[in-house]
């Protein structure tokens, strides 16, 4: 019987101390929702998982880079559809001028209202834009959608936005004029390819809206995969937590109890002595 050192309470001192890291980990893990809340407890897992959060947060802003370059789409679409508007009325007037029950005067009458319009669509043309970018001004501008995470050509999509408008006159009706039969029967021509070339750029800047929605579904589903992966290395079980908390905190109170009871022991002593 020794009392300078007491060996077992040292020994069960260890193992409460072990039991109370167990659960301060527990609590840890279910107050913070994570696994691995310093890189101590997996240095490994969190190396990956943080990788994981990076490409997540990437795939979030390349989502918003779509949606972004679809409203840019939606602007110029949209000034398209009041231009073809404006080109079937101009079309509806050179088939009136171009009858011989007008006169010279009606004409010139006529040719206000059709010159009147085709300026309206200059001023659409070189007014539209988005975020300080002109769009449909004739000259074009090339676009490079970043829809991946990475730096490669197949994570962008690139769009010369001057196939939206090639033709800079009007598209192709700027120098039509219905002062006369002729000249209105001329223009009857024009306008047909002009409306048929704005249905075309529509058209174009429909197919690659539509793109830009089947990148967005790609990357939603690709954060949705990448999402889950990393939720299994790094959030925290609370059925297990829970349970290792539970356990712990008993194990807590058992081995406190033991202790008290085991420094009792050198107290013994005294009896020998007396």
């Amino acid at each position: 019987m020794r009392v300078n050192t007491n060996s077992i309470s040292m020994g069960a001192q260890r193992t409460l101390g072990n039991v109370r890291q167990d659960q301060d980990r527990a609590v840890n893990r279910l107050s913070s929702g994570d696994r691995i809340y310093e890189a101590a407890q997996d240095p490994s897992g969190l190396a990956i998982s943080e990788k994981m959060t990076a490409s997540i947060r990437s795939m979030q802003q390349a989502e918003r880079n779509s949606l972004e370059a679809i409203s840019m789409f939606q602007v110029g679409e949209g000034a398209l559809s009041t231009i073809q508007e404006i080109s079937v009325r101009l079309k509806e007037l050179a088939m009136q001028a171009a009858n011989d029950t007008l006169g010279d005067g009606d004409r010139l009458t006529v040719e206000k209202e059709y010159q009147a319009m085709k300026q309206e669509i200059s001023r659409i043309s070189a007014s539209t834009e988005y975020c300080g970018r002109k769009l449909l001004d004739g000259h074009g501008e090339f676009y490079e959608m970043q829809v991946g995470i990475n730096n490669s050509k197949h994570e962008k999509i690139n769009y010369d936005m001057a196939k939206i408008l090639s033709k800079t006159d009007l598209f192709g009706a700027g120098s039509t004029s219905v002062v006369t039969k002729e000249k209105a029967q001329d223009a009857v021509g024009d306008l047909v390819g002009m409306v048929d070339e704005i249905s075309r750029s529509r058209a174009q800047i429909g197919s690659i809206s539509s793109r830009m929605q089947s990148s967005i579904q790609n990357v939603m589903i690709s954060r949705e995969n990448l999402s889950a992966s990393r939720s299994k290395i790094r959030d925290a079980d609370y059925a297990q937590e829970t349970a290792a908390n539970v356990r712990a905190g008993l194990l807590t109170e058992t081995s406190t109890m033991a202790l008290k009871s085991i420094n009792t022991t050198p107290a013994l002593a005294l009896r020998l002595l007396s």
